[in-house]
């Protein structure tokens, strides 16, 4: 096979810079865009296949060979209100029922640049995409017309913006808020951007804020956690982690579900506490100690924590993905598993990409492996230059997305790991991809957003 077809898609709002070249795959029957979705779980390979993290292999679970994967039904989601879509980091199963072809592109500003990447995924609420770009300037769009609404840069007076890296956004209970590497927050009208009130941190934010029944958690890169007011931006409450000189270029954002907030931290540290008063009820440690040395990894937790019921799921950089019962702390399982972005919960599965870049299907009750399936890792593997880091992934509609920092966009089916079709687009993807209303939406490195239905 390996028959690649190359269709021009030439679509009113469609921007040139977006390459149309899809491939279809050894047992397509023709090219399908990214996807056609796979409903119907194929048998599950039982062949070994290596996974590079932390130099040991993983392997399918034996006892699983064969046995079907059930995911929720796929329901319609209407908005992407917060980094990770809700305050627990949980979205299940989004319905994405289309072919997702490219539709439209626009710019939402300045590209990233060397100093300035774009970390930040965009937020989507009341038909409305909210994102910033490499130098902090906040755009609105307007989804039905692809057009936009209003900018505002964010960038305090006399302040550089080369080198400025972070922030983030989230909405809630009409009001729209913003991060900055600058150390500001910012409560936002969301119809034209005018500030309801800002406060200074004093220090960089560079992950995203999590806002829960009146309360904004955000984490500083000095490793504090500032609880504020939704009201006026006051302080709440803080709790003060290990400060820790090396990390990640991202920060995880916090975790929050009924009256706990899971807190992720750059020096490995993982807590559980309440989010009236910020009373601990337990804390672990995401640093894996069998490994010792000059190489060994920064412990830095870069993947966000996410609650699914009474759960935690949660891994860090160095080593250590593990499941750990909400309520009393009490370990529920443990891999050595390396991992830098935030695990995707559906139903009694969890979907991880490891730092060795490999996809990797885990069941939530005991961490046992379904399947495994190797990411590229390099764009010239003989020679291992040109490294490719993939995103989180984001299931919609029998399909798993994921995005890499070199333009390719995959499909891959959640039911058996396998390849359902790739497209490129330019300027590579950091972000992890989000969907609302069954349209997927990219944020590239060249500040374009580009919508695929």
């Amino acid at each position: 096979m390996g028959l690649f077809a190359r269709i021009c898609l030439q679509r009113r709002k469609l921007s040139p810079t977006l390459v149309a070249c899809w491939l279809a795959l050894s047992g397509c029957e023709t090219a399908k865009t990214i996807i056609g979705s796979d409903p119907e779980p194929p048998p599950i390979p039982g062949k070994r296949i290596s996974v590079l993290a932390l130099e040991k292999s993983l392997e399918p679970d034996p006892d699983l060979a064969g046995a079907p994967i059930r995911l929720p039904r796929p329901q319609e989601n209407l908005a992407w209100p917060q980094m990770g879509g809700s305050p627990s980091h949980v979205m299940e199963h989004p319905a994405a029922e289309g072919s997702l072809s490219p539709v439209w592109s626009i710019s939402i500003g300045k590209s990233e640049t060397e100093n300035n990447p774009i970390l930040t995924s965009p937020i989507i609420v009341n038909q409305m995409m909210f994102a910033l770009d490499a130098e902090s300037n906040l755009s609105a769009i307007k989804l039905g017309s692809a057009a936009p609404a209003w900018k505002k840069t964010l960038v305090p007076s006399g302040e550089e913006t080369e080198g400025s890296v972070g922030g983030g956004l989230a909405y809630d209970q009409d009001t729209l808020y913003a991060t900055t590497a600058y150390g500001y927050v910012f409560a936002l009208n969301p119809e034209n951007g005018g500030v309801y009130w800002w406060k200074k941190i004093g220090v960089p934010v560079r992950g995203a804020p999590v806002v829960s029944d009146g309360r904004i958690f955000l984490l500083s890169i000095d490793n504090r956690l500032h609880v504020l007011s939704h009201e006026d931006g006051s302080t709440l409450w803080q709790h003060q982690g290990i400060e820790e000189k090396a990390g990640l270029l991202g920060t995880a954002s916090v975790a929050v579900s009924k009256n706990m907030a899971i807190v992720p931290y750059s020096s490995g540290e993982l807590y559980a506490m309440r989010v009236e008063n910020g009373r601990i009820v337990w804390s672990d440690s995401l640093i894996y100690q069998g490994r010792l040395g000059a190489d060994t990894p920064l412990s830095d937790i870069d993947a966000s924590p996410v609650i699914a019921g009474n759960s935690v799921y949660a891994g860090s950089n160095s080593g250590r993905l593990v499941a750990i019962d909400l309520r009393t702390g009490s370990p529920l399982w443990e891999k050595e598993i390396a991992t830098s972005t935030t695990s995707w919960v559906a139903g009694n599965y969890l979907f991880v990409v490891t730092t060795g870049n490999d996809l990797i299907c885990l069941q939530r009750i005991n961490g046992k492996i379904h399947w495994i399936t190797s990411l590229p890792k390099f764009l010239d593997p003989k020679d291992q230059e040109n490294p490719i880091v993939w995103t989180r992934p984001l299931l919609a509609g029998d399909r798993l997305i994921i995005a890499n920092n070199h333009g390719e966009v995959r499909a891959i089916s959640p039911y058996s790991g396998k390849i359902l079709g790739s497209i490129s687009v330019n300027g590579g993807v950091r972000v992890s991809p989000i969907i609302a209303r069954g349209t997927v939406y990219l944020l590239t490195a060249e500040a374009e957003a580009i919508a695929l239905r």
